[in-house]
């Protein structure tokens, strides 16, 4: 464990605004076994020019929040307490890019078109009744302290 800065998801004033996921037992979407080893639908992201979306037509919030991280320069850690698969849909600006493709769409002469900026990822939970908090907390690091360079046989 290790005393690092962080954003917490917590319940904003005026409560949560979550709508729960819909059980479908005839459905054809993807499926991807969640923490619980059961089936259900699997999170999505796309990365279009300006942002990203992140489709989640059944997720608790610790795996969505988990999914949110690889986009924020902190780790998201869901102090909410509240339990539940639910139904999200978030569009935002990363905070880190990555390897994400960065500038417009391209235009019928090559040229680049302008991009609508996307929200913030702290204005972005906030349709769900959510709020992100800069905090210090403790989270679980691995720390690797030494690595060989040729590998060894199984």
């Amino acid at each position: 464990m290790k005393e690092e800065n962080i954003y917490a998801l917590v319940v904003a004033n005026g409560g949560a605004k979550l709508k729960p996921a819909e059980v479908k037992t005839d459905s054809n979407s993807p499926k991807a076994l969640g923490p619980d080893g059961k089936p259900r639908d699997m999170m999505m992201f796309a990365t279009p020019p300006g942002g990203v979306v992140i489709t989640a037509p059944s997720a608790s919030l610790a795996s969505l929040v988990g999914l949110i991280s690889r986009f924020t320069a902190r780790p998201v850690v869901d102090m909410t307490g509240i339990e539940g698969l639910y139904d999200f849909k978030l569009i935002f600006a990363p905070e880190i890019n990555g390897n994400l493709i960065a500038g417009g769409v391209p235009g019928p002469d090559g040229a680049g078109t302008s991009v609508e900026p996307a929200p913030s990822v702290v204005d972005a939970v906030k349709q769900y009744g959510l709020r992100l908090e800069a905090r210090k907390a403790p989270i679980e690091m691995l720390i690797v302290t030494h690595l060989e360079k040729t590998p060894t046989e199984n």
